[in-house]
């Protein structure tokens, strides 16, 4: 990894606001959500719930993983990664 501080988590979540990606979001206690990401910082992240049009904050730590719907590439995502 880089010295930087850019983490591949950061990298997906960019991408996914900034091209307005759909994503399901799988959380502690079996709990679903799926909408785009709005905002995100160190701790939490902000969704437009694709159910309700609500907006939903998500905190990290409860989060067990963020599944994109459609096509997704790593290497636009995170900068120094290539397919092997």
């Amino acid at each position: 990894m880089s010295e930087d501080k850019y983490s591949a988590q950061d990298g997906f979540m960019n991408y996914a606001k900034n091209n307005k990606v759909v994503v399901k979001f799988y959380m502690l206690e079996n709990i679903q959500m799926k909408g785009k990401i709005k905002h995100f910082d160190m701790y939490s992240v902000i969704i437009e719930n694709e159910e309700t049009g609500n907006d939903n904050l998500i905190f990290k730590h409860a989060i067990i993983a963020m599944i994109p719907s459609g096509k997704f590439s790593v290497e636009y995502a995170v900068p120094n990664v290539k397919r092997s």
